[in-house]
């Protein structure tokens, strides 16, 4: 996977959340996305590791629709 697709992920997931206040920033090692999600500012370390790619962007999308609340508890 590539950082692109992390982010289209990350984007597609904030579509669904109606979340339109984020902003990508370079990390020390991983980039993250800071953003606005009902009136409180959160932060997630973008993952985008070459190893094991497979599953890091599912697990990514797992991770950000808990955070989101898009998932059934």
């Amino acid at each position: 996977m590539t950082t692109r697709q992390y982010r289209e992920a990350i984007l597609t997931e904030f579509a669904r959340a109606g979340v339109t206040d984020y902003a990508f920033e370079p990390g020390g090692k991983h980039p993250r996305v800071v953003y606005t999600h009902q009136g409180q500012r959160h932060m997630y370390v973008i993952p985008a590791t070459p190893s094991d790619n497979a599953r890091g962007i599912r697990n990514m999308v797992a991770d950000l629709r808990r955070a989101l609340g898009l998932t059934a508890p």
